[in-house]
């Protein structure tokens, strides 16, 4: 126990040395990581799945508050969308302006989490974000991992539809949009994901703040 102690102090000190360099290298790495996930999932818009376009992103952001991580991943998504059916773009913009609302007002330096959340499920790793919320944030990192969640299974649905999307006639504008809402209303898989998730780090962060030996510990236990 004493050597991660020590081992946590190395790195404390480490950080706290290199901290102008290690930030905007992990702000673009981050930034990177994300855009190249959209890409391969979506990559309708073929004028920003370019791995030139990504890495001047990327460099950008690195330069930028990291919620500028989030943002741009967002933009790519959103331009994926709408190079593949305008409705599925409009349905986006409204999720993710709801979840904005829901964002801003009780979780607002949480952005991290709601992109690391759609990464971790990419990564078939998505328990690691309700578990290390619970340790490091508060009840409400609820709202910004649940975010997260609806984003992953919104690309989802989309990468997965997108031949039976792109196969309606522009005429059918209506059974899209129907299509790509009810997706989402109806997909009872991505509540009991969101309902499992909220109560995880609410566990996980109860289980840490208790005056118990290896509450850390307890609480990782007990979160997964």
């Amino acid at each position: 126990m004493s050597s991660l102690l020590e081992i946590k102090e190395i790195l404390k000190r480490a950080y706290a040395k290199y901290e102008v360099f290690i930030m905007p290298v992990l702000k673009f790495l981050l930034t990177f990581v994300a855009l190249l996930m959209v890409n391969s999932k979506l990559g309708y818009m073929s004028k920003i799945d370019n791995m030139g376009i990504v890495l001047i992103v990327s460099l950008l952001s690195s330069f930028l508050p990291f919620g500028f991580a989030l943002f741009f991943a967002i933009v790519f998504i959103l331009l994926h969308f709408y190079a593949l059916a305008m409705e599925v773009a409009l349905v986006g913009l409204c999720v993710f302006l709801v979840m904005a609302l829901l964002f801003f007002r009780f979780a607002p330096k949480d952005s991290l989490a709601v992109l690391l959340t759609p990464i971790c499920f990419f990564f078939k790793v998505p328990y690691v974000m309700p578990v290390s919320m619970g340790l490091i944030g508060n009840p409400m990192s609820m709202v910004s991992v649940s975010c997260g969640v609806v984003v992953h299974y919104l690309v989802d649905f989309v990468a997965e539809n997108a031949t039976a999307i792109k196969a309606l006639d522009e005429s059918e504008s209506t059974v899209r949009l129907r299509m790509v809402i009810d997706a989402l209303l109806d997909n009872k898989q991505m509540m009991v994901t969101v309902m499992a998730f909220a109560v995880t780090v609410v566990v996980s962060y109860v289980i840490r703040r208790m005056s118990i030996d290896y509450a850390w510990t307890v609480s990782i236990v007990a979160g997964v």
